[in-house]
C-alpha cells in the first residue's frame, strides 16, 4: 500500500511538472529545453539560490507560483525534474546525456552503499539531475556528504534545485554541486565553489 501512495505522489508531481513546463512555454519558449531551463530558473529563485531569477512575465510566475507546491515536490524524495527532462526528450547526443531511472539507482546505490558511516563521501562525477545522489539521500545516515559534477549547466541547477529541496524538508546531509568537466577538474577540485548558481 506504501508502494502505490508513493507511485500516486510520484505521478502527481509529474503531471505538476509538466503543467509548469505548459506555463514556461510562453512568449517564443516552444522549445521544450527551454521551458525546462525556465522552470528550474523560477524554482531556484523561489528557494533564494538563483540570484537572477527567470526571463517569466509577471502572469506566467503568477501561474506558477500558483500551480507550483515546492511541499508536495518535497513529499517524494525523488529525480523529479530528471524525468520530465527524460520525458521532454530534451537531451543533449553529444554530450551523451542518457538518465538513469530511479528504480535503477536506488537498487545500485543499495548495493554499493552499504555501511555508509557519518563522515563518509560519495562522489558521482556525471550527476546530471542529481539521481543518484538522491537516492543516496535514502540511505545515507545524517552526515554522509554527497558530491557531485555536472558539465550541463542547465542539469547542474536541476540537480541544485532539487538537493536544495530535499536537503531543506527533512534530509540532512551536506552536498557540493560542481557545474564543470569532471575529467578535467576533480584534481585540483575547489569544493569551496560548490552550490553557486553562476560558475
Amino acid at each position: 500500500m506504501i508502494v502505490k501512495k508513493t507511485r500516486d505522489k510520484r505521478e502527481a508531481i509529474t503531471e505538476m511538472l509538466l503543467d509548469c513546463i505548459e506555463i514556461c512555454r510562453e512568449g517564443g519558449r516552444n522549445h521544450p529545453r527551454k521551458a525546462f531551463e525556465e522552470l528550474v530558473n523560477f524554482m531556484g529563485a523561489r528557494l533564494g539560490i538563483n540570484p537572477e531569477g527567470c526571463e517569466l512575465s509577471q502572469g506566467s510566475v503568477n501561474q506558477l507560483d500558483a500551480k507550483l507546491d515546492m511541499a508536495k515536490f518535497a513529499e517524494v524524495t525523488d529525480d523529479h525534474l530528471g524525468r520530465i527532462f527524460t520525458e521532454l526528450g530534451i537531451g543533449n547526443n553529444a554530450l551523451g546525456q542518457n538518465f538513469t531511472p530511479t528504480n535503477i539507482a536506488d537498487f545500485m546505490v543499495a548495493v554499493t552503499c552499504t555501511d555508509l558511516k557519518t563522515g563518509q563521501k560519495i562522489l558521482d562525477p556525471a550527476a546530471g539531475t542529481g539521481v543518484f545522489l538522491i537516492s543516496a539521500l535514502k540511505v545515507a545516515p545524517p552526515g554522509v556528504e554527497l558530491y557531485g559534477v555536472e558539465i550541463d549547466r542547465t542539469l547542474y541547477r536541476a540537480a541544485l534545485v532539487q538537493l536544495t529541496v530535499f536537503t531543506s524538508h527533512g534530509k540532512r546531509n551536506p552536498f557540493f554541486l560542481l557545474n564543470g568537466d569532471a575529467l578535467k577538474i576533480v584534481e585540483k577540485t575547489d569544493w569551496s565553489r560548490a552550490n553557486v548558481w553562476n560558475v
